[in-house]
């Protein structure tokens, strides 16, 4: 069922908790508000796509008695969802794709969402999440994309993180210190940790060829720009702006488009 990009608005009936064989359910870029209908949470059981994105909904987003059991993609962002990332998730195993990002979460991201075997995407940005990233996130063997900015994530990034398969990841506009760990970008293709409070040198990327922006501005780097940068022969965008950097710019990296400025 397909009723996306409407001008629907009001309370979502609870008469869709009747619906116990539908597999697809497209409600995004309407104006409906208010919380999910507990009948609806609770029945949910056949559902594969959920998608709610771009309303007013509110309230509590992942309650325990959610019943989301066989869900692949689920898309509640640009809502206004309150509360901690609820028990209620826990129970969707076969979850391929979550997009929460742009609400009003707060609390920690759990551990136990490294869990999910099949996730692909994982989205939950513009919210106000805390606490450290979990390292269980980085073990997901099919996770491609992982955006985590604008929120209050702080602590050292492990240096025990594998990127696997991770292709794009977005760490930027959190509190995250320490150093950068040299394994965070072996298969990235695009790494964004502007506007945190890292320090230490710029890392030895001398295991990549893959990525293609490197966006470090707004951090506490310190030391030179190595020559070991020009190893990564796919870089096209490179942002080191308000950084505490010196030295000069390798002359290798003349045709990479650079970020220096305010």
């Amino acid at each position: 069922m397909k009723l996306a990009n409407n001008g629907f608005q009001g309370n979502l009936p609870s008469s869709l908790g009747n619906i116990k064989s539908i597999e697809f359910l497209d409600l995004s870029h309407n104006n409906f508000h208010g919380e999910l209908p507990r009948s609806f949470v609770m029945n949910g059981y056949f559902l594969k796509y959920l998608k709610l994105s771009h309303n007013k909904l509110s309230g509590e987003v992942f309650p325990e008695f959610v019943n989301f059991t066989v869900l692949w993609e689920l898309s509640m962002d640009n809502n206004m969802f309150t509360g901690k990332i609820g028990e209620g998730l826990r129970n969707t195993k076969y979850l391929q794709l979550l997009d929460i990002s742009n609400n009003n979460l707060t609390g920690v991201i759990p551990s136990w969402i490294g869990e999910f075997p099949s996730l692909v995407a994982l989205q939950v940005s513009n919210n106000s999440l805390e606490g450290e990233i979990p390292i269980s996130l980085f073990y997901l063997p099919y996770l491609l994309l992982m955006d985590l900015s604008a929120n209050i994530l702080s602590g050292d990034i492990s240096p025990r993180v594998k990127s696997n398969d991770l292709t794009f990841l977005f760490l930027q506009d959190n509190h995250l210190s320490g150093q950068i760990p040299y394994t965070l970008v072996e298969n990235l293709y695009v790494l964004d940790l502007r506007n945190n409070r890292l320090s230490g040198n710029i890392p030895q990327f001398t295991s990549t060829q893959n990525i293609h922006t490197l966006l470090l501005r707004g951090n506490n780097l310190t030391g030179s720009i190595s020559r070991q940068l020009c190893g990564l022969r796919n870089i096209q965008l490179l942002d080191l702006a308000n950084n505490r950097l010196n030295g000069s710019i390798p002359s290798c990296l003349k045709n990479t488009s650079f970020g220096f400025g305010k």
